[in-house]
């Protein structure tokens, strides 16, 4: 600044940049004429998300930056810039946790391969998180009928099951699999939950260690199925014609279930396991029905499924 010399005079600074820095102290100072005065501003926290190709934890030149990567801080959203950055003012002599997240997709799926620890950072700090090219673990859920932790031919995969692995939640899909994406050349415990979500309960181990690139299949038991129905053409199997018959109350092992509006009854039995089903031999509604098929007394375990047909009732009449 140009003055009149000899003079003390007070310095007036704007109380941040034009790029948004906000001042750290006063904002007006004394100086006399021929001396010096400063005024500090605080710089924001910057981070930096890239591609470690070379895996050596540390962006080189030609590592590329990751843009359009949301970070949320603090409860607020960050989106990186082209350069795969995102500033956060954060207050003097203060910090924040940076949760980066662990997978980004893009043109091709990538995870976080270091740092891999949750790390804080503070005004002027700069932290860079480099990620590398994801591999995958397929895990299988699927029905073991005979509960023997294997996937035998004519067990099918549980689809759209969502199941929690690691505190992220995946659906199955039609082959009861979902894909996880995970660091290239290591080992993981896979864990998953001890039932599905409607139920099912794990025929075997809840965790089993498996490498990148692998696959883990988890077992879990399926109800045995009892459904009641119409056999209007008395072949003994339920045509598409043929109607449920809700409501019905059928007892096994002391518990009493009642058919949906399928007809249908689950029962969970153990592996290796089957129960007898004693459905009663009439069904009174609309009109009255008689047990036509099977009529002896039928069982089932895990996976099975039992149709009983039943035929409007002829009537016998005695007179005494």
């Amino acid at each position: 600044l140009k003055v009149h010399p000899g003079k003390t005079f007070e310095v007036v600074a704007p109380t941040e940049t034009t790029s948004g820095l906000p001042l750290s102290g006063l904002n007006e100072k004394p100086v006399q004429s021929g001396g010096a005065v400063s005024f500090g501003y605080i710089p924001p926290a910057m981070v930096t998300l890239y591609e470690d190709k070379d895996k050596d934890g540390k962006q080189d030149g030609d590592e590329p930056a990751l843009p359009g990567v949301v970070v949320t801080i603090g409860g607020t959203d960050y989106k990186t810039d082209d350069k795969g950055q995102i500033s956060v003012q954060v207050p003097a002599n203060e910090s924040v946790n940076v949760p980066v997240p662990s997978t980004v997709s893009g043109d091709k799926d990538l995870v976080l391969f270091s740092p891999t620890s949750l790390q804080s950072v503070g005004p002027g700090g700069h932290l860079f998180f480099g990620y590398v090219p994801a591999s995958e673990i397929t895990v299988t859920l699927y029905e073991d009928s005979n509960g023997n932790g294997v996937q035998d031919a004519g067990e099918p995969g549980i689809p759209d099951h969502e199941t929690e692995i690691d505190d992220t939640v995946y659906t199955s899909d039609e082959n009861g699999q979902v894909i996880l994406k995970v660091h290239p050349g290591k080992t993981f415990e896979v864990v998953a939950p001890t039932e599905t979500t409607s139920g099912l309960p794990l025929s075997g181990l809840n965790e089993k260690p498996v490498q990148s690139g692998g696959a883990v299949s988890f077992g879990y038991i399926p109800p045995a199925m009892v459904t009641l129905y119409e056999d209007k053409d008395k072949d003994g199997k339920q045509d598409g014609d043929e109607p449920a018959l809700p409501g019905v109350v059928v007892t096994i092992g002391g518990t009493d279930y009642k058919t949906d509006d399928k007809g249908q009854i689950s029962v969970q039995v153990p592996a290796n396991e089957s129960v007898n089903v004693p459905v009663p031999s009439t069904v009174s509604g609309d009109k009255d029905l008689v047990l036509f098929s099977p009529t002896s007394l039928q069982s089932v375990g895990p996976g099975g499924h039992l149709f009983f047909g039943y035929v409007p009732a002829s009537e016998i009449t005695v007179t005494l």
